[in-house]
């Protein structure tokens, strides 16, 4: 018995020795990071915002394991936002070329492709990689999407207005005719630039079919006509405009102005603006521009009246209110100056006849199709 105790004690102490050695094993190889925790920790930090840390663990996990196609992908896309954009190319391009890929992974890698090249302004051949996309995803909003901020850039209105069309249907709107009225304003203002005025009048007609309230279609018809130097035809287009879109007419008032100045027909601005003021009493832009007139023709209490107009609609309106200080001045008429006086203190100053983009606050002195600063198309809501 004795001996039997003995050799279980030692079978004891053997399994205890070793059960030691296992856990002492196990917690030195915790010390050492295996590839895939640095793609977790790489996924952690990005989701964090770490885009620096996460770089980092994604070059690790690749090093060690060169089959994390996702690791791969990822650091990829950081390269592109530090602004390597050749270095993420490569690396993107060289994904793409993997056997064994599965489709989604074969698309996701393609797609940042085209990011990589349209971050480095090579729209073409990212063009050429979003059709072949969306020859095997025919339905993909986003790729339509960015396929048609291809032709966008590239000025490619035979392939941008049917791509509108189809992104309108698979939106689930029956017509979208604002949305594609704009792409045919743009292809309208690349035969400016080509000097062909007379396509470009076809091109912003067609908005107008597509959308009666197009208001650019309006004025850059006009345009077309200033530049063939058939001024009459220019002002009919701008009067349409007046009568059938009011609330939008400001856009054309210095072109109408100027026009009718050059044909000696100046004082019919003042009959347009009372009837825009007729069809749409709170707008002020049209009272303005009319007390403008007034007071050059020398009908200045008819300004302050409109004026007045203008402070009661918006009594902020400092542009009015400095306009209608100078008028009481001229006529000594101190009441009058001390109430607009107090008016003035009490509000703040605003940009007054400018027009902004609502994705980026840009501001221009023109209403813009594209903005000039982010890229945004029909973004000034005009």
């Amino acid at each position: 018995m004795n001996q039997t105790l003995v050799i279980v004690l030692i079978a004891v102490a053997v399994l205890i020795v070793f059960g030691f050695l296992l856990l002492k094993r196990k917690d030195k190889s915790s010390d050492s990071i295996l590839p895939q925790d640095n793609y977790i920790y790489g996924l952690k930090a990005e989701l964090e915002g770490r885009t620096e840390d996460a770089f980092q663990y994604y070059r690790k996990c690749v090093a060690e394991d060169t089959n994390n196609i996702d690791a791969y992908l990822r650091l990829g896309n950081l390269l592109r936002e530090r602004g390597s954009l050749d270095r993420a190319y490569q690396i993107h391009w060289e994904l793409s070329l993997r056997k064994n890929l599965s489709k989604e992974q074969s698309k996701e890698i393609r797609f940042a492709m085209v990011e990589d090249l349209t971050a480095s302004k090579e729209f073409q051949e990212a063009g050429k990689i979003l059709r072949e996309l969306i020859s095997d995803y025919s339905k993909d909003i986003d790729l339509l999407q960015r396929l048609l901020e291809v032709y966008t850039q590239t000025g490619d209105w035979v392939n941008a207005i049917p791509t509108a069309e189809k992104l309108t249907k698979l939106n689930g709107k029956k017509f979208d005719g604002r949305f594609l009225s704009i792409y045919k304003l743009l292809e309208g203002k690349s035969f400016v630039e080509r000097g062909d005025f007379h396509k470009a009048r076809l091109s912003y007609k067609d908005a107008l079919n597509l959308d009666e309230e197009c208001s650019l279609a309006y004025l850059l018809i006009g345009d077309a006509y200033v530049a063939d130097k058939r001024l009459d035809d220019a002002v009919e287009w701008w009067r349409r405009l007046c009568e059938k879109i009011p609330q939008k007419s400001h856009i054309c008032f210095s072109r109408l102005e100027g026009a009718l100045f050059e044909l000696g027909k100046f004082g019919a601005i003042a009959e347009i603006y009372l009837s825009i003021a007729d069809k749409d009493p709170q707008n002020i832009r049209a009272l303005k521009a009319l007390a403008k007139i007034q007071v050059k023709m020398g009908k200045a209490s008819e300004a302050v009246k409109n004026l007045r107009r203008v402070l009661r609609i918006n009594s902020e309106d400092c542009e009015a209110a400095v306009e209608l200080f100078d008028l009481l001045q001229q006529n000594n008429d101190v009441g009058g100056i001390i109430q607009v006086a107090k008016g003035l203190c009490s509000s703040s100053e605003k940009k007054i006849g400018v027009f902004s983009c609502s994705e980026c606050g840009f501001i221009s002195t023109e209403p813009e199709i594209i903005c000039p600063e982010c890229g945004k198309v029909g973004s000034f809501n005009i």
